[in-house]
């Protein structure tokens, strides 16, 4: 038996050479060999591989490394323990670690002399120095208070369950990557980390013990070891107290409980093979374990090495690997010093892969050397027989850019070869894009391109260092047809990897335990909730109930859940008996209004609404958890069911699952910090694991090469042969990576070989996937960050390749001046922001879209150039004869119109209108009313203590508004409804004793004008309609009052001005009156007489009225004119621009960030450069509908 290593330069070609080993092997179709993968993605393509080849593939027999080794190590098998009872083996993980951990500082913070109620509360920071480190001790605990004499100090549980998380990790990564036995002579961690004989492990070049090392290897023996005596360790406490059924082991502990005299009995038969494929990087302990099984097993490991030469540079004799391959040996330079002949990418890229291939060939097969007289043996032979048909290949492909580099890296060379030809082709690319729609949309143009020649979807892969950061723009240009739609080319594609950060699960426990830390309900948490798709599948909700319920909530002002110290009205709990007991009345029924609307008639809406509220005020009522209390723990199984457990999900949230998985497998582990923990257990602490759980559960669903176009995550381990690779996303910043190492580590300074880092994988697994590459290598990076305006540059592999380019330019004689640099050779094509590629590139309607907007309107904006051609249509006489006029105005668009015409025209025509608050996002109740509340409130207040009578339902009483939800509780409810009933008693007042001669009287004032309005020689009937509050009157005349809260500004005469023109129709004499408050909060009055110097008033208003139906309704005028500025001469557009961004009109103009004075949607150049006419013109279209005010000099009368 033996472990046979083969090796190729490209995966395709070991994959056939496996496919048909296997085929030999597979003597029972019921009995397959084992198929070990590195990664599920290339296992995927294998099977492809498999039935393109041979027809039908069945009873694959596919297995993790880890599921394979925990198998043949015993797992799931029945052992007797120590105590001589029949358990079952189980792996630890590293999370049921953690838990153990946490639990174990946890009552070590609170154990020993604790002095005081606060420190016991608090825990004894000096109990964690003693056992572990001070520097320990200072990362968990975190000042709480201090005084003079004391500081208190509390253990802070999210530091706490990182810290744990880390070392669990640690600690099982230090036995998988420093075992017994990987190298002569070399011990392992748990020769030194051994139960009752502790000793130093890490030591550095002065064989002085590392850093840190003394601390962790206490807290390491404190888990796995037993301690002052005691039967069994913390670690197996644990499991008996939870599960005593299991044993649970690492798996070098399984390793090394399968070793009697001196060799080891594996779980597996002689007579079955195991193969390998692609696993060219693996941890030192799997590496021990699988040469110790190829002694009497087979084994075929199927390998890429990039280079046809034996790279790992063994020597030609028989020598000690020990003195080759020391355990201890120092870390290198980022770029290995290898001589000047090596080739560069090798150099730059390949020294993870020279540390593990090396490390393959430490086999028994390989450890004779590679002398001549080896040569002929297996399986060397057989290696280099592939080689030599890889090596054939290479030379019967054509000479391309992408081939040649590939022949370099093969033959370790640094120059081209004698037949090629260098030259700029499309078999290797570098594009460069604005931001990612735009690098998608190149990307997209080449793949149709690629098509139209002649390639499949099955030849074409598009991979991703950080390919969520790309979804929404994968998904805006290959989603924009349908299949058979002839705006563009449809082409399906598939994401068959998930992201890693973001879940719908992780969003709802987010938000779940939001509310319960703060102990309330708000409606921030209680929409997102709702709105949450995984938390609408499991409780049934229907999507469009969601807006009945923010009804609901906004009508009866319910913000959030009040504390027992204040008045706890209008919280959630009462809001659903408002709606409940409207079923039963109409009437208050001690403190509750009933509340109803016609969605809240429907039982079933109103009960998943009620269901919801009850079972978060139940969330937020649970009590803290204590340590072996599983009956709490139960309740919050049960709880998190109701509102993450899918019965039956929808495909697009099948991915959901598996992340909801994953956290009740965290939830399960929390047995094991509850049986041992001795204290109260934090919800935050519980909070932390769970999102852990559904942050860190990334899953990959679908098939490559399947579907359609395949974008895949870029990782290591993962190369998939290909024709056509596209590299989205090759920025520096995202990839290789940034060398970091953790400060906990303790392997950082002394690696062995195969300790690679992050960015050293990443560069390996690029040169691999480059050299499984068949005929074109396409990288792509974002150059720009339109934001911040800022340059962002490509990765590193790009500018190496670029150097190892130009060094085999300049290794030629000859060369021409055109080809004298990289850069010529591997142009960077960059795409602009706009599209300006030949219409023969582009695939989408939205790149054609995008470049007829760019020649046609010369880029301006779609909602600009939208305004600009209605206005130019609007001005046809066909469009006018069309034009469906409305039949009734209100004094109030009249207003809005006057006050500003062009927000009027936009908010009509784009529907800006509304610009309120979203009232899902306001989390509490407002502490004073708005502008809008405010104004109406106090003028009814006012009229009110002018004697004006009032319906039921329009006056005001503090008690009713109070009921009702719309102004809240006491005290800010009290101070509310105290300062405006106090400002109205003063407005009340000073109006009164300004009209105390006989004869006023007050009224509200209905309007409503019938007027002719000619329109292309027809006379239309429309009707003004408004209401004004307050109305002096006495005999004929009629003054319309307002009052207003605030300082007085000249459009607070608009708010009456059409009614006033409207009454003077009718033969009234009529004042606007405005009353204000000036300095010192004194209460003043200012007046205007409209019409006064007219006449014939009458006719005048019809006339006015008239004018200004016509401009806001028939020609539709937009000007932007603003009131506030109609006294500015302004010169340049320029100057206007500065006026207009301080008028309050602008400021307040929903739509002003989509408007630009300077684009011809606005203002033509011509326009823009004669704009004091421009202004001109305006001004006096403006003042023939506004005669009574002044435009050129401020003249009011000054009241008493």
């Amino acid at each position: 038996m033996a472990l046979h290593l083969k090796f190729a330069l490209n995966l395709d070609t070991i994959a056939d050479e496996m496919i048909d080993e296997i085929s030999k092997k597979w003597k029972n179709p019921f009995d397959a060999p084992v198929l070990i993968f590195s990664d599920y993605k290339l296992e995927q393509w294998f099977r492809l591989k498999w039935t393109e080849k041979k027809g039908v593939l069945a009873n694959l027999n596919r297995k993790s490394l880890d599921r394979f080794l925990f198998e043949i190590l015993g797992g799931d098998e029945p052992i007797e323990n120590s105590d001589g009872e029949t358990t079952i083996r189980k792996k630890l993980s590293a999370d049921m670690l953690c838990n153990v951990i946490v639990a174990y500082i946890q009552n070590l913070a609170f154990s020993g002399n604790l002095q005081g109620n606060a420190e016991k509360f608090y825990g004894n920071k000096k109990k964690v120095v003693e056992e572990l480190d001070e520097k320990v001790a200072e990362y968990l605990f975190i000042k709480h208070t201090e005084s003079e004499s004391t500081i208190q100090w509390k253990l802070d549980d999210l530091r706490l369950f990182d810290f744990s998380s880390k070392m669990a990790t640690l600690f099982l990564e230090y036995e998988t990557s420093r075992p017994s036995n990987f190298l002569s002579g070399a011990n392992g961690i748990l020769d030194c980390w051994k139960e009752g004989n502790l000793q130093s492990f890490f030591l550095d070049k002065n064989k002085k013990e590392m850093e840190n090392e003394s601390w962790e290897r206490q807290l390491y023996s404190k888990i796995f070891h037993r301690q002052n005596g005691n039967s069994e360790s913390l670690l197996t406490e644990a499991f008996k107290k939870v599960d005593s059924q299991n044993t649970y082991l690492t798996l070098p502990f399984m390793y090394k409980a399968c070793q009697k005299n001196g060799k080891t009995e594996f779980l597996f038969p002689q007579d079955k093979p195991v193969f390998i494929l692609g696993l060219s990087g693996m941890g030192q302990f799997y590496r021990v374990v699988l040469q110790d099984f190829a002694k009497n097993h087979e084994v075929f490991a199927y390998i890429q090495n990039p280079c046809m030469e034996f790279w790992e540079d063994l020597p030609g004799k028989k020598i000690d690997i020990k003195t080759f391959y020391n355990a201890n040996g120092n870390a290198s330079d980022d770029l290995e010093n290898l001589g000047t002949t090596e080739n560069e990418l090798l150099r730059a890229w390949g020294r993870a892969g020279r540390d593990n291939i090396g490390l393959w060939c430490l086999a028994d097969d390989y450890q004779g050397g590679f002398g001549e007289e080896v040569k002929t043996q297996a399986p060397y032979k057989e290696t280099l027989e592939l080689y030599g048909e890889e090596k054939e290949a290479l030379n019967r492909k054509e000479k391309t850019l992408l081939s040649e580099i590939q022949r370099m890296v093969a033959h370790r060379d640094n120059q081209f070869s004698e037949e090629f030809e260098p030259k700029c082709d499309s078999s290797l690319t570098l594009t460069a894009a604005p931001n990612p729609i735009r690098e998608v949309e190149a990307i997209h143009s080449r793949i149709c391109q690629l098509l139209l020649e002649g390639a499949s979807i099955r030849d074409i892969l598009v991979v991703c260092p950080q390919l969520s950061d790309y979804r929404s723009a994968i998904q805006q240009v290959f989603d924009q047809c349908e299949k058979g739609s002839e705006e563009g080319v449809h082409l399906p594609f598939v994401i068959v990897d998930s992201d890693a950060q973001t879940s719908f699960v992780g969003n709802a426990l987010a938000n779940l335990f939001a509310v319960k830390k703060k102990k309330a309900l708000s409606r921030l948490e209680f929409f997102a909730l709702m709105r949450n798709p995984v938390v609408q599948e499991a409780r049934g909700i229907d999507p469009n109930e969601i807006s009945y319920w923010e009804k609901w909530i906004s009508g009866m002002n319910v913000y959030r859940d009040h504390t027992e110290k204040s008045n706890a009205k209008e919280d959630w709990l009462d809001g659903v008996k408002r709606l409940l007991l409207s079923r039963l009345t109409d009437n208050c029924v001690g403190e509750y209004m009933p509340y109803a609307d016609m969605q809240s008639a429907d039982d079933g809406t109103l009960n998943r609404f009620a269901d919801a509220v009850e079972s978060l005020e139940n969330w937020i009522q649970m009590p803290e958890l204590q340590g072996e209390d599983f009956e709490i723990l139960h309740s919050f199984r049960e709880f998190l069911n109701s509102w993450l457990s899918m019965p039956n999900p929808p495909k697009h949230l099948t991915g959901e699952t598996i992340v909801l998985q994953s956290v009740l497998k965290a939830f399960e582990d929390l047995k094991y910090l509850f049986a041992l923990n001795r204290e109260s257990i934090s919800w935050n602490l519980i909070s932390q694991v769970l999102q852990n759980a559904a942050q860190s559960s990334e899953y990959s669903y679908g098939s490559p090469f399947i579907n359609g176009v395949t974008f895949m995550k870029f990782a290591p381990n993962r190369t998939i042969p290909v024709k056509h690779l596209f590299f989205m996303g090759a920025n520096a910043k995202d990839f290789p990576g940034a060398q970091s190492f953790d400060s906990l580590d303790l392997r950082k300074n002394l690696p062995w070989k195969g300790d690679d880092t992050p960015v050293e994988k990443n560069r390996y697994a690029f040169l691999c996937q480059l050299m499984s590459t068949g005929e074109s290598f396409h990288i792509s990076y974002q150059n720009m960050y339109l934001p911040k305006d800022e340059e962002l540059y490509p990765s590193s592999v790009v500018n190496d390749l670029k150097e190892a380019l130009q060094k085999a330019l300049n290794r030629l004689p000859n060369l021409s001046e055109e080809l004298s640099k990289a850069e010529k050779l591997l142009p960077e094509i960059k795409i602009d922001i706009d599209e300006t590629r030949p219409s023969s590139e582009l695939f989408t309607a939205r790149e054609h879209r995008n470049k007829m907007t760019r020649e046609k309107f010369n880029q301006e904006n779609r909602l600009q150039s939208k305004v600009e051609n209605i206005h130019s249509q609007e001005n046809s006489e066909n469009h006018l004869e069309r034009k469906n006029l409305p039949e009734m105005v209100t004094a109030y668009s009249i207003r809005q119109f006057l006050e500003f015409p062009f927000a009027f025209q936009v908010n009509k025509l784009l529907g800006l209108e509304n610009t309120e608050e979203n009232p899902e996002k306001i989390p509490m109740e407002p502490i004073e009313l708005n502008a809008l509340e405010n104004s109406s409130w106090l003028k009814a207040l006012v009229s009110q203590k002018l004697g004006i009578a009032l319906t039921e339902k329009e006056m005001l009483d503090k008690e009713k508004l109070i009921l009702a939800g719309k102004i809240p509780a006491v005290p800010f409810g009290d101070l509310i409804w105290e300062k405006l009933k106090k400002k109205a008693e003063e407005f009340a007042s000073k109006i009164k004793d300004d009209y105390q001669d006989e004869g006023w009287k007050f009224l509200p004032c209905k309007v409503e004008c019938h007027i002719l309005q000619q329109n292309n020689g027809e006379e239309k009937p429309w009707t003004l309609v408004g209401n004004v509050a307050i109305v002096a009157c006495k005999g004929n005349e009629v003054e319309l009052i307002s009052v207003k809260n605030r300082s007085f500004k000249d459009k607070d005469y608009l708010e009456n001005y059409a009614a006033a023109l409207a009454l003077v129709r009718e033969g009234k004499q009529v004042k606007i009156r405005v009353y204000s408050v000036k300095d010192k909060n004194e209460i003043e009055f200012k007046e205007k007489i409209v019409l006064e110097n007219e006449a014939s008033r009458s006719a005048k208003a019809t006339e006015i009225l008239q004018n200004i139906y016509n401009e806001m309704n028939v020609q539709s005028y937009r000007g932007i004119f603003p009131f506030s500025l109609r006294q500015k001469s302004v010169e340049s557009i320029a100057k206007f621009k500065e006026e207009l961004s301080n008028a309050d009109e602008w400021k307040y103009f929903a739509g002003k960030d989509l408007f630009d004075l300077y684009d011809s949607g606005i203002y033509s150049e011509e326009e823009r450069t004669n704009f004091s006419t421009v202004w001109m013109e305006a001004k006096e279209k403006m003042k023939k509908l506004l005669p009574d005010f002044d435009f050129e000099k401020a003249e009011n009368k000054k009241g008493k």
